[in-house]
């Protein structure tokens, strides 16, 4: 339980330090997501009954030409009643995967195949590449500090 405690401590100072420079959605609250991302978007509840919205943005790059970007914003129910994101995920086409890992190999620090973390935040990256998309997974780590 004290291990809990200090994670979830850990997990609210996450939340003011995302809150004051914007690095990621990360413990934000969905009302200040919305806020700060803007109402276009689409919602839905997961399979295992996870909350999620879901923003769309258009990049043109060199390798996969005019896209959209999804990113897709999880929430968690916490013991507060606050309603907060614990996982982001951005699906883009496949050929993005290059640059995705070259940006993520230059600032974070790799700790296992195509899985990074940030030491300052404690917030680990994780790319795959599934049926022509590269979903990179954004999450918090409680397991680590």
């Amino acid at each position: 339980m004290k291990k809990h405690i200090i994670h979830f401590s850990t997990f609210i100072l996450l939340f003011t330090i995302s809150s004051q420079t914007g690095f990621a959605q990360i413990g934000q609250t969905r009302a200040d997501i919305i806020e700060d991302k803007g109402t276009n978007y689409e919602a839905g509840i997961t399979d295992d009954g996870t909350k999620y919205i879901v923003y769309k943005k258009v990049f043109t790059t060199e390798p996969s030409g005019t896209f959209t970007r999804h990113k897709v914003i999880y929430f968690i129910i916490l013991d507060n009643g606050k309603e907060v994101c614990h996982i982001w995920k951005h699906l883009e086409p496949a050929s993005e995967t290059n640059a995705n890992v070259a940006y993520l190999k230059k600032h974070m620090v790799e700790i296992d195949y195509m899985t990074w973390k940030d030491y300052e935040t404690n917030i680990i990256y994780k790319i795959e590449v599934d049926d022509g998309l590269c979903v990179t997974t954004v999450s918090y780590d409680f397991d680590k500090q």
